[in-house]
């Protein structure tokens, strides 16, 4: 088993920077072999850019840790590593399965809140007279949650117009797709510095439909994090299925709690491009070697 990492001193600081960092760093510390490769092919063939890397005598299972690539430059990658007889954990279909919103839907459709996929504002718009405002608003990878509440949930037209507008612009969190969605009221009791409510979530990494660990969304000590056992049964039990349903190998799902006490199932992503939360990098990585070495 080896790590394909992005982690390198000329990442701009930020969380998701620090967040490579530590987990490339820390499972070189539990013994496994990494190799760098650059977030881009910009100034760099593809050949070039993986040369350091060694054919394997035997077939390697790879862990890329990075940010979300493009699917053409996952393919790229999966491909260019199949020459060096290594093999990323998930396909090229497995990555997009688990983080097109679209694809993976219909699959989890019944776990989740009611959602409509629009590929224009003008369909966005009837999506949303269809589900009902509020309606909180994503691309098909990646929403605005970051910029807070009023940048992913239109309570009226005109701000679901602006909302849509903005995700098609960003094609990286969109693919030119905009999924219009329920929204989630879920329990909290802070929000962050933006005023998007620091509902009660938790993700779950998965591998190969077991449970490697979980953790509460949010890196702070907020009053709702802690789980009782029955609480913690209901997380896994749902993230498990959830993996089972979709089919990918590793995968990262968020469970959350409404405010009528109901959980649900909020989105999944590829555990490759995850940000691990408050779960031990060590922990992450002994277990992950612990179920590769069962298989």
């Amino acid at each position: 088993m080896i790590i394909i990492s992005e982690s390198s001193p000329q990442l701009s600081p930020s969380a998701s920077a620090n967040d490579i960092r530590k987990v490339t760093q820390t499972a070189e510390l539990v013994g496994i072999q990494s190799y760098y490769i650059p977030q881009s092919f910009d100034n760099i063939s593809i050949e070039d850019a993986f040369s350091h890397i060694p054919e394997m005598v035997k077939e390697e299972i790879a862990f890329w840790i990075g940010y979300v690539p493009d699917p053409e430059h996952y393919r790229n990658v999966y491909q260019e590593l199949l020459k060096k007889n290594i093999r990323l954990v998930n396909s090229p279909e497995d990555f997009q399965q688990a983080e097109e919103f679209d694809r993976y839907y219909p699959y989890i459709e019944h776990m989740t809140c009611k959602s409509l996929v629009a590929t224009s504002v003008s369909e966005a718009k009837m999506m949303a007279q269809k589900i009902g405002y509020p309606v909180f608003i994503k691309g098909t990878i990646q929403s605005f949650k970051k910029w807070g509440w009023k940048s992913c949930v239109a309570y009226e037209e005109s701000a679901l117009e602006n909302i849509v507008s903005n995700l098609y612009k960003s094609t990286s969190r969109s693919l030119g797709k905009v999924i219009i969605r329920e929204v989630m009221q879920l329990r909290h009791v802070e929000k962050t510095g933006t005023d998007f409510p620091k509902g009660r979530e938790y993700r779950v990494f998965l591998l190969n439909n077991q449970v490697i660990d979980y953790s509460y969304y949010w890196d702070n000590d907020d009053l709702l994090r802690t789980v009782s056992k029955a609480e913690e049964t209901i997380i896994l039990d749902t993230a498990t299925q959830a993996s089972v349903q979709i089919g990918v190998p590793y995968i990262a799902v968020d469970i959350g709690q409404k405010e009528s006490g109901e959980w649900t199932l909020i989105e999944v992503g590829d555990a490759q491009f995850s940000g691990i939360c408050a779960i031990s990098p060590v922990k992450l990585w002994q277990r992950i070697l612990q179920l590769e070495t069962v298989n």
